[in-house]
């Protein structure tokens, strides 16, 4: 049975990921009818509800407070998330556009085993103690190189890696690793500039699809009704390629022992004037919530106050495996005896087919 999910999303500033206000991305889905979440935020045809203007007032508050602690609707079988930690995201794009291609050109899998993800950790929580000044630059050059690829932005990048490879000598051999990628940035920015591949910083389509992996492996069929979001607008003809139904199978096993199956199960994407349908404004709202928990976290404080009241709801529980956030683990797995090798260009394979 095709089941509508309803998405919207709060945090989004597109590509610019180093946003000092708005340090985390939240995508928020829930399996309603529009008729369900009508009943539960209350609203009459017409109006809507939503969470940035609720949370300005007293009344507001307690009524989002109120729709939260309906578990018919708002529990881990009828909602779910994604939150990204920008900076984090960031980290790991600089290990997947960077790093990822030089191991590859040596025949090694740097996803095997987690292993870039531990070294993205390990250049989020590291660099920023041996050198702070020179890790901040060169972490806003790469977003202005991959952002505006121009030939003197890649310069700028590559520029500020040497200076961060002088100033922070503990982090050897990762910043040689980095130099040597300048031919692989310089492919990867091609594509860009031709707009074969989506934009690197957009947390919006990876959030997107990361949660219909989480919708498909409970429904059978999805619809997606999402909020008219400009990243989704201007990306949905690649989106709609990972649930096309003529395209041949693909399965992935993945190194922690998960798997991955493609097309997914997807009828279409509607992009959705959110005043007209409530189930994208729940969403909406537990986007808003999450969010709102989710930048003291991302600032390395603690939730105070309403946010705080939000948190105490357990509201960050409808989270998915798929999140981008950053632990103070680094620990390798050993790799699933099966797992699928340089499975992203398996996936890039197959889409191109």
């Amino acid at each position: 049975m095709e089941v509508d999910v309803a998405f919207d999303e709060s945090g989004n500033t597109g590509q610019d990921l180093l946003n000092a206000s708005q340090p985390a991305f939240v995508l928020a889905s829930v399996d309603a009818s529009d008729e369900e979440a009508r009943d539960l935020l209350r609203v009459r045809s017409g109006e809507e509800a939503h969470f940035s203007a609720l949370k300005k007032s007293g009344r507001g508050r307690a009524e989002v407070l109120r729709v939260l602690e309906s578990h018919a609707l708002v529990n881990s079988d009828r909602a779910k998330v994604a939150f990204f930690h920008k900076p984090f995201m960031v980290d790991c794009k600089i290990i997947d556009v960077m790093l990822e291609p030089v191991a590859r050109s040596y025949g090694l899998d740097a996803y095997a085993g987690g292993e870039a993800r531990a070294m993205a950790t390990v250049l989020h929580w590291g660099a920023p103690q041996w050198a702070p000044a020179e890790f901040d630059e060169f972490r806003r050059g790469f977003v202005r190189m991959l952002h505006r690829r121009r030939p003197e932005d890649v310069e700028k990048a590559f520029e500020a890696l040497r200076r961060l490879a002088t100033a922070a000598p503990q982090m050897a051999p990762l910043p040689e690793f980095l130099l040597d990628s300048r031919p692989h940035v310089e492919d990867e920015l091609e594509r860009l500039r031709a707009g074969t591949v989506p934009d690197e910083l957009e947390p919006a389509l990876p959030a997107l699809v990361s949660l219909v992996h989480a919708w498909t492996e409970v429904l059978d069929s999805v619809r997606i009704i999402h909020d008219d979001a400009k990243a989704v607008r201007r990306w949905q003809s690649m989106l709609e390629q990972f649930f096309d139904p003529d395209k041949q199978e693909l399965r992935l096993q993945m190194w922690d022992g998960g798997s991955l199956r493609y097309p997914l199960p997807v009828s279409s994407i509607e992009l959705v004037d959110s005043r007209r349908r409530p189930a994208v404004q729940l969403a909406d709202l537990i986007a808003g919530a999450v969010n709102a928990v989710c930048v003291p976290l991302a600032r390395g404080g603690q939730p105070t106050g309403f946010a705080k009241e939000l948190q105490d709801l357990a509201i960050l529980d409808l989270r998915t495996p798929q999140c981008v956030w950053p632990s103070t683990s680094v620990d390798e797995a050993p790799a699933h005896p099966d797992a699928t090798p340089f499975y992203a260009d398996a996936i890039a394979d197959w889409l191109g087919s």
